[in-house]
């Protein structure tokens, strides 16, 4: 009694195998099947992106940009799918692979237009000054300068072939942050003259002096980590860029309503003035030749 029901029970214990072992073969089979026909639809021609459009370029070259993304396109997921997909190209990595490798570029923005053509809008940075190195030239190595346009976030992004006028010349170490980490092989493109907002106040100055009748041509960021505007003539204002520019706008007003210096000293070749000092609170100093 004990040894049939024994035979019986392995019995149905080895029929349960074949039926799972034959339901996971048509499962898989099926699974196949599916996998198969999505890779098969997936290379159907009406949804294949055939076209790349660059819209927004500007200095930069709109076929290097398609060339540049067409190769993200190439290739195929998991060896079946093809990148080219309108529903599978890979958006996020085209977007941040452009970022990387153009420090000109504020920002990309990857989209459909249609199943068949891929649209890249670029948004490019524009040369608001110049860094051109950690030293001032000298009539000496004047031959030797090399300069790189900087936008108005303060980020050295491109050689500048051309100058454009009345933009300022920056000197100094530029700062250790970069817009993105992958550009610390490219240094000096993608890194701040300034830390982040520092930039902004230091341009505010400028715009104060312009306004006020000077005209800085050159902008020096000290050892002692603070700056120094510098003019035509040789002239300079020496400044804590942690200041308020209003409270330095009154300092400086201050030190020309005593009449002995004049607005004249920062412009005129015969000026005997070498620098004014607006790093104390309450007191302005100032050296003449």
């Amino acid at each position: 009694m004990y040894k049939r029901k024994s035979i019986y029970s392995s019995k149905r214990v080895k029929e349960r195998k074949k039926h799972f072992v034959l339901y996971s073969l048509c499962a898989l089979c099926a699974l196949l099947l599916f996998v198969g026909g999505l890779a098969w639809l997936s290379h159907s021609s009406n949804v294949m992106i055939t076209r790349v459009e660059v819209l927004g370029a500007r200095t930069l070259s709109a076929e290097d940009i398609k060339n540049f993304a067409s190769l993200y396109l190439s290739g195929a997921h998991a060896f079946f799918f093809p990148k080219a997909n309108a529903f599978l190209y890979p958006r996020r990595k085209i977007q941040e692979g452009l970022l990387d490798a153009y420090p000109e570029l504020i920002s990309v923005n990857v989209s459909r237009d249609g199943f068949k053509t891929l649209a890249i809008t670029l948004l490019e940075r524009s040369s608001e000054a110049w860094w051109c190195g950690e030293e001032l030239f000298t009539e000496e190595n004047a031959s030797e300068k090399k300069c790189y346009a900087v936008d108005e976030s303060g980020v050295v992004f491109d050689d500048a072939e051309e100058f454009q006028e009345h933009a300022l010349e920056l000197y100094g170490a530029l700062s250790k942050e970069a817009v993105r980490g992958r550009f610390t092989e490219k240094k000096p493109l993608g890194f701040y003259f300034a830390e982040r907002g520092a930039y902004a106040e230091l341009m505010v100055f400028a715009e104060k002096l312009r306004a006020y009748g000077l005209s800085p041509e050159t902008l020096i960021k000290r050892e002692e980590g603070d700056y120094a505007f510098i003019f035509a003539n040789g002239s300079s204002i020496i400044f804590d860029n942690n200041t308020k520019k209003d409270i330095l706008m009154i300092h400086l007003n201050t030190a020309l309503e005593t009449g002995q210096i004049s607005k004249e000293d920062f412009s005129s070749p015969f000026s005997p003035l070498e620098y004014l000092d607006l790093r104390f609170e309450n007191r302005v100093y100032y050296k003449r030749e």
